[in-house]
């Protein structure tokens, strides 16, 4: 993506904290984005906004609410991270524009948070620490923070105090006063420097293809595709009960990959959406739904139906290797891809084995053969 030079957006999260370490089952977690746009050509401030956002594996604390002013109600209102993102691009354009924040604290919480809960980071590859732009303009050591560098430019502070929507417009008021002569260079050349040796994205900052982090995306992608492979070799019985013609066999198998065809991008796009673990949680649900609905069918309609439903509903490939994408790096893509591709194999290899061998069974197969006569001789009378 082309990297647009009009606005520089700076960022301030508020996150959940306690008095000491996190409680048992609890971490740090986002509850709050703050943004401020600063015009590169009129280097004014031109938007002001925050989202409150509802965490989803820890608790606001009593000490929390003291330094932050948020309080469990507001966060209990507050968006999910998956739509807070969709807001930052849709809004800010922000995986488009260099961003700014305060220290390195907000893009490492940002990172470990969207790897975590499997939703795609709102941002490019450009990140500016500007604590330390700050510093090295005015020559002070890098530690020092926002209120003592606003009161060292005799600066106000403009609202409250740890509350992300005012931090990061008063951040970017420090960037006003000690970049003025450069505001025609993106990022001065002191912010184009701000950020790791390797470029910052969230790809180079993940941690690697480890076991415990593709396991479950390998296992999901799996039991989709083995359901699916299970099912087919026994969807010409399920007709022939029935009583179905040549065409509507056709039909009964095929409805299922028509779907998905359908399916499999929209789950996608919502995905981007609502975030990834979401939709994959859904698409499981839907396919269990639909098992079920196929066992209990007595008429080629539901089986038809069914089907449908998990084709539509269940069409998760594209989601899980879009979470794969997420929580790999250049360096570890294809690999993650190959495991999702290891996967789809794997499954249609297991699948059909699993059918054929049930269906050899003298059980399952005299019991279709009775069913089948059975059907056949009503259709005569």
């Amino acid at each position: 993506m082309t990297l647009l030079l009009d606005q520089l957006v700076i960022v301030d999260l508020e996150a959940t904290c306690w008095r000491g370490p996190p409680p048992d089952g609890q971490r740090v977690e986002i509850i709050e984005i703050g943004v401020s746009a600063l015009d590169l050509t009129s280097f004014e401030i031109t938007a002001r906004e925050s989202v409150l956002v509802k965490p989803v594996s820890s608790e606001v604390s009593a000490f929390c609410t003291e330094l932050t002013h948020i309080t469990p109600e507001m966060t209990a209102g507050g968006v999910g991270l998956a739509e807070a993102c969709a807001w930052l691009r849709d809004r800010f354009c922000s995986a488009g524009r260099m961003w700014g924040s305060w220290g390195s604290f907000d893009r490492k919480l940002f990172e470990a948070q969207c790897a975590a809960d499997c939703v795609p980071y709102p941002f490019g590859a450009h990140h500016a620490n500007l604590k330390r732009v700050y510093a090295r303009l005015t020559k002070r050591k890098q530690g020092v923070g926002l209120r003592s560098a606003l009161e060292h430019l005799e600066l106000p502070f403009d609202g409250t105090h740890h509350r992300g929507g005012d931090d990061a417009y008063n951040t970017a008021r420090i960037v006003q006063a000690v970049v003025p002569d450069l505001r025609y260079r993106l990022a001065f050349p002191d912010l184009a420097q701000e950020r790791p040796p390797r470029a910052m994205t969230a790809e180079t900052s993940r941690p690697g293809l480890t076991f415990d982090r593709w396991l479950p995306i390998f296992a999901l992608t799996f039991v989709d595709v083995l359901g699916l492979t299970i099912i087919l070799p026994l969807l010409h019985l399920y007709a022939a009960v029935f009583g179905a013609s040549p065409i509507e066999v056709l039909l009964t198998v095929a409805v299922f990959p028509l779907a998905w065809l359908i399916g499999v991008p929209v789950m996608g796009a919502l995905s981007d959406r609502f975030g990834r673990k979401p939709l994959l949680i859904i698409s499981q649900v839907t396919t269990c739904i639909s098992f079920i609905m196929l066992g209990l069918a007595q008429s080629l309609t539901m089986v038809v139906v069914s089907r449908l439903v998990d084709g539509l509903f269940g069409a998760n490939l594209a989601t899980a290797q879009a979470a794969m994408a997420d929580i790999t790096d250049d360096s570890t893509r294809a690999q993650g891809l190959g495991v999702t591709g290891a996967a789809f194999g794997f499954g249609f290899l297991i699948g059909p084995a699993i059918a054929i061998a049930a269906r050899s069974r003298p059980s399952t197969a005299s019991r279709c053969r009775r069913l089948s006569l059975r059907r056949i001789r009503s259709s005569r009378y």
